[in-house]
């Protein structure tokens, strides 16, 4: 019997398969393959090597939940924190997400971009404040900083939008990692709480005023400056403590934000604030004309910097001047030489009045000297008296350092400002060659 179950069951096996080989003739529908074994055979293959792609892609969307044991951790709830099992998942917050990457020089940028405008503001408000009183720019200035930053704020991170204004420029937005992390399936991006939006703007406004009021007026009272056994110095020296972990914990945050892009500062990880890109699909694109602008801009400032201390404009200014002179009197035209009554004008000056000084410093020359026919002035005369007479080759006396930084703009062709005789050689003036 079970033969002819077995002949059976063969028999009608073939009878399908002939049937499947041959299609109907009434089909209008063309067939591309001649039986349904090579549509297998195609269709198997693609199915194959589609399965790795297809399970990617659903780890992606759909991460597989973290599973703990309930009973364990609600008997015994300190072993659930301090047992190893579960120190993986805690540093795992500290490493790169798979498939949650956002650019870390966007999230820098954000910073950037929100000190600018701070900045803006403060300088909008300290030139129109410094017209009236100057004092207070310098004495209300963690105030007005903490008031701007709390409307800044309030405009932005507190209302529903989560995202201050840099962090929009650069499609990034605040959302809570706490609730993602506890639940791996929660759709989009959980918005923030009210408690983390409070406890932000507290912590980042107010904290910073309280820090730099403190620090201000335990700085304008001395404390730093007191014994080591007054309780001020202590409590001076507490507060230095902490600020020095502060820096040393933001540093290392800084390192690790580094490493797995998420939580660019310690407040936003003490409160679970992550940035994350608003619109996924959006892509940030680089204006790559205004960044060759800046390039350019930036390399031609850095070669002025370097340039400009290997030059001298009293020297350059000198030496074009002397060129203009030289041009003109080979052309016969006038130049800027002293005439008859600039030369009398230039003697009624007494013999014990430094000219470079009565002109304004070394940096002057004779066409701007103030020279009239008027009487020179008792009170300028005075001011402008020699000190450590020189004298020139030419006879003329003047004061030492006047006379040696207007040879050293002038070192080529240095001309006597009372006679315009070219200068060639001084020396220290004698006691009894002083005369007025």
């Amino acid at each position: 019997m079970a033969s002819d179950t077995l002949d059976s069951y063969t028999q009608r096996s073939a009878t399908e398969t002939a049937a499947a080989a041959s299609p109907p003739a009434s089909s209008s529908l063309p067939i591309p393959f001649d039986n349904v074994v090579d549509r297998r055979a195609f269709y198997e293959p693609a199915q194959q090597e589609a399965a790795p792609r297809a399970a990617y892609w659903h780890d992606q969307f759909h991460p597989r939940p973290v599973t703990t044991d309930v009973s364990s951790s609600a008997t015994h709830p300190l072993r659930t924190i301090l047992s190893p099992a579960t120190w993986p998942a805690r540093l795992r917050t500290w490493l790169p997400v798979k498939g949650e990457h956002v650019a870390r020089v966007s999230q820098l940028d954000t910073d950037l971009l929100d000190a600018d405008l701070l900045d803006t503001l403060k300088q909008q408000w300290q030139e129109g404040v410094r017209l009236f009183k100057s004092t207070l720019v310098t004495r209300l200035e963690p105030e007005i900083t903490a008031l701007f930053q709390l409307a800044i704020y309030g405009l932005t991170v507190a209302r529903s939008q989560n995202a201050t204004y840099g962090a929009e420029l650069q499609n990034l937005r605040y959302r809570n990692e706490f609730k993602h992390q506890r639940n791996r399936f929660v759709p989009g991006n959980a918005p923030l709480t009210q408690g983390q939006k409070i406890l932000y703007g507290t912590l980042l406004v107010g904290g910073q005023y309280l820090w730099t009021r403190t620090n201000r007026h335990l700085t304008d009272q001395g404390w730093g400056e007191l014994p080591e056994t007054s309780p001020r110095k202590k409590a001076w020296q507490a507060l230095q403590f902490v600020d020095k972990w502060y820096h040393t914990l933001s540093m290392v945050n800084f390192l690790a934000f580094l490493y797995s892009g998420r939580y660019k500062s310690l407040l936003t990880r003490l409160l679970g604030m992550r940035l994350v890109y608003s619109r996924p699909q959006m892509q940030s694109q680089v204006s790559y004309e205004y960044l060759n602008r800046q390039m350019v801009w930036y390399a031609f400032t850095e070669f002025l910097m370097f340039i400009l201390p290997l030059v001298s404009p009293r020297r350059l200014k000198r030496s074009l001047q002397r060129g203009y002179q030289r041009t003109a009197e080979r052309l016969g035209l006038p130049t800027s030489q002293p005439d008859q009554a600039q030369a009398e004008a230039m003697a009624r000056i007494p013999r014990g009045v430094c000219v470079i000084c009565l002109g304004g410093g070394p940096s002057h020359t004779r066409a701007v000297l103030p020279i009239t026919t008027d009487p020179l002035p008792e009170a300028t005369a005075a001011r402008c008296r020699v000190r450590v007479p020189y004298v020139t080759n030419c006879g003329h006396i003047f004061c030492y350092v006047c006379l040696v930084s207007q040879m050293a703009i002038d070192a080529q062709d240095h001309a006597c400002l009372r006679c315009g005789q070219s200068v060639k050689s001084m020396r220290r003036l004698e006691a009894n060659e002083w005369c007025d």
